[in-house]
């Protein structure tokens, strides 16, 4: 008879066992439920019109980066040094719906005025604040072409927005969305703050496609945290490997992330298509 209890108490026991077992996977399943459709709102995702391409130009210190929409939008990213004339060139005097500046340093300015010049620009925004001398200098310039001067939270051209997404008196990073491609311009970003950018709503649960290296892919710049979000690419505007630069150009070779430079040829523009959920580079010049 003791036999007979112990065994239905054991089975009793083994079923309450299996009963919490069960209730607790379902409860599991279900927290990983709604942490998916969190992940799924909270990432930016923009309607595909067509493909867009990306070009970047070296222009010494500097790099000069032209979006363009299926539709003929076209977005300005930095200027470069001014030191050629590779980005006049390219935009051949159409017109700018948007220019957007990452810092106030030559290398990202140098070749505004020329630019300014030579095409009509819809609006600007740029970092910085009242009382600085490059700010200052820089609103003069905008001003002078009569040019709206933005401070809006987003940028919409065609299909295709531009964030800024990590701000400071000296810097503004860029995320650039198309489709379900992704893409951060770091400007001179120092890697304190592009960890603390991880951190924000635009990219704790979005995937990155690409990135453009903050300060010429130097050392002093490099963040290992933003490279471990696996980008498929870096574009850094290198013309020399060397020991200043060598973190960033040693982690895209051990982690097989595709690293664009122009150590090739300074000379030869970069040209990137994105189909809004896959962005590869196509063509050089």
């Amino acid at each position: 008879m003791n036999d007979k209890k112990a065994i239905i108490l054991y089975s009793i026991l083994g079923l309450i066992v299996i009963f919490s077992t069960l209730v607790t996977s379902a409860l599991l399943m279900n927290k990983d439920s709604n942490h998916s459709e969190d992940t799924s709102k909270a990432a930016m995702t923009t309607e595909v019109q067509g493909n867009v391409t990306f070009t970047f130009m070296n222009s010494g210190e500097g790099m000069a980066s032209v979006i363009e929409t299926s539709n003929g939008g076209i977005a300005v990213i930095d200027t470069g040094t001014g030191e050629n004339p590779f980005l006049q060139d390219y935009i051949q005097g159409r017109k700018v719906d948007i220019l957007l500046l990452t810092s106030l340093d030559v290398g990202h300015i140098g070749g505004l005025t020329s630019l300014l010049d030579t095409c009509p620009v819809e609006k600007c925004f740029f970092p910085g604040s009242s009382g600085l001398a490059a700010y200052d200098d820089v609103s003069a310039l905008i001003s002078a072409h009569e040019i709206s001067i933005s401070n809006d939270e987003q940028y919409e051209m065609d299909d295709v927005v531009i964030k800024p997404i990590d701000f400071t008196e000296n810097n503004i990073a860029y995320m650039v969305v198309h489709g379900s491609d992704r893409l951060i311009y770091q400007g001179d970003q120092t890697p304190e703050n592009a960890t603390k950018m991880l951190l924000s709503d635009d990219l704790k649960y979005s995937s990155i496609t690409g990135i453009v290296a903050a300060k010429n892919g130097e050392n002093a710049y490099f963040c290992s945290d933003l490279l471990r979000k696996h980008p498929k690419f870096v574009v850094a505007n290198i013309t020399e490997n060397n020991d200043g630069n060598n973190q960033l150009t040693t982690y895209c070779k051990e982690n097989n992330t595709d690293l664009y430079t122009f150590v090739a040829n300074p000379m030869i523009p970069l040209h990137f298509s994105s189909s809004g959920n896959e962005m590869k580079l196509v063509g050089f010049g």
